[in-house]
């Protein structure tokens, strides 16, 4: 901005004071609660995209919304697996990848096909011998996706991201890992890409 204030003209949403990397909502702007919905277990991520929200519903699976209208939310599909613990999904393409931290760490991330948000359908369900531990969040740059992993070895948990190359959806392959676990007992819990970083935190 070439000013130091640059605000919405219908005054909306905020204003920015670029000088001292300040945000304000406007007094006029008064937020106010469209509609709700309730889930079946319980809501742990949501992913917008178009028309839809894709919601990881605990133990109640992946939840698709129409959105179209937001006073009124309607579910349209749904997909669950037996023993399941969805937690944290990301989507490419017409594929939906969750993070599946079931209590048996039987499987890691269930793959669904939402091409059709009505009936969605399983792709692949993907278990990593070697990253013993329950998944906490997933994110996708381009043909890589990256896990979030809890590592439960014998000593101190501790958060590890693992990569997979996913060019071909149906045969995921593992690329590497890194450790991210935090000093001072602080625990990892969520990935964001932006550009080709990827910040975990």
């Amino acid at each position: 901005f070439k000013a130091l204030t640059s605000a919405d003209l219908a005054n909306t949403t905020a204003d920015w004071n670029t000088r001292h990397g300040e945000i304000s909502l406007p007094k006029s702007f008064q937020p106010s609660l469209l509609s709700q919905t309730a889930v079946g277990n319980s809501a742990n991520d949501i992913l917008i995209e178009g028309s839809y929200a894709y919601v990881a519903d605990g133990t109640s699976g992946l939840k698709i919304y129409d959105i179209t209208d937001p006073e009124n939310l309607s579910l349209v599909g749904s997909y669950d697996t037996t023993n399941n613990n969805y937690l944290a999904l990301t989507k490419t393409g017409s594929y939906v990848i969750i993070a599946d931290s079931s209590s048996d760490d039987a499987v890691d991330m269930v793959i669904v096909n939402v091409s059709n948000p009505a009936s969605p359908s399983l792709t692949k369900t993907m278990t990593d011998g070697d990253a013993a531990g329950s998944p906490i969040d997933v994110a996708v740059s381009g043909t890589t996706l990256f896990a979030l992993l809890d590592i439960h070895p014998s000593s101190a948990p501790v958060e590890r991201i693992w990569s997979y190359d996913i060019t071909d959806i149906n045969n995921p392959a593992p690329l590497g890992d890194v450790e991210v676990s935090q000093s001072g007992n602080l625990e990892t819990r969520g990935l964001q890409i932006v550009g080709n970083r990827l910040y975990p935190g």
